[in-house]
């Protein structure tokens, strides 16, 4: 069983649990006085399966098809998240080459930006979008995202999140089973859960929000046995870049875009996967 090594950035803590299968950890940035559980883990209930070879090269090794991904990240006023965010992805297994991460910031005014910047410097696959629009929203950022990424698929997640080394290739791997099963499919994303700290009310606070009702039914928290939802969580999730494009976010949602979206695309007949 491995053992992940957790930095909690809330408590100054370091976590140790034993993680299986474990596919991510994403950092909540707390919106109440009480603070939420900073460090869930997301999970894919779909074990991961190798990306399979598909020719030899000259030496007689397999060589791996890997389709061109772009993790997209919007954010605003991260300066204390980011550059963590940015160098977990960057840890990834996936091919540095088949890859980019793409940060369309809001106008921020701390170091964000700056801290994006001199990342980019020593990482040819990190690109800044600064938003030409001094008022924006969630939509008009994602939007303006879709419209500037090379990759294939698009992998979200947030400026506050920590993904696992692994992340990247599962949501790929995922995704391109599932739409082979089912030509519907454009979306595929996971769940998230919390690890436990050392203040209790924190732990109260994530066990309330681990059911139904302390979540409001919220797809980012609750598990299901169904394969085909109607939303999955926008910091841990992989779309088509077809459908993205063909289909939009509403650029007059401030926020609840990413829901907004996956309604209109069940609408459609699409179908996303809940891993």
């Amino acid at each position: 069983m491995k053992k992940e090594v957790i930095w909690d950035r809330y408590n100054a803590n370091v976590i140790e649990s034993n993680a299986k299968n474990l596919v991510g950890i994403v950092t909540i940035k707390p919106q109440s006085s009480i603070k939420p559980q900073s460090l869930i883990k997301s999970q894919s209930s779909i074990k991961s399966q190798s990306i399979k070879p598909t020719q030899k090269n000259d030496e007689g090794e397999w060589r791996m098809k890997y389709p061109q991904v772009t993790v997209g990240i919007i954010a605003k006023n991260e300066e204390k998240h980011i550059g963590e965010t940015i160098n977990s992805i960057l840890q990834s297994d996936y091919p540095p080459k088949n890859y980019e991460i793409v940060i369309v910031d809001g106008n921020s005014a701390d170091k964000t930006q700056e801290i994006v910047k001199r990342l980019s410097k020593s990482n040819k696959n990190i690109r800044l979008i600064i938003e030409p629009w001094k008022k924006g929203t969630h939509g008009k950022a994602r939007n303006l995202l879709v419209e500037n990424a090379r990759g294939e698929y698009i992998a979200f997640t947030d400026a506050d999140c920590i993904v696992e080394r692994n992340w990247l290739k599962v949501l790929v791997t995922n995704l391109e089973r599932e739409k082979k099963e089912n030509k519907q499919v454009v979306a595929v994303g996971g769940i998230r859960y919390p690890a436990k700290t050392q203040k209790w009310r924190e732990n109260l606070l994530n066990n309330m929000m681990s059911t139904f009702f302390g979540s409001g039914g919220s797809k980012g928290f609750m598990k299901t046995t169904k394969k085909y939802v109607d939303s999955i969580p926008g910091y841990n999730s992989i779309f088509t870049k077809e459908v993205l494009q063909k289909e939009r976010y509403d650029d007059e949602i401030g926020f609840g875009e990413d829901y907004e979206f996956n309604m209109r695309l069940n609408m459609k007949g699409y179908k996303l996967v809940f891993n």
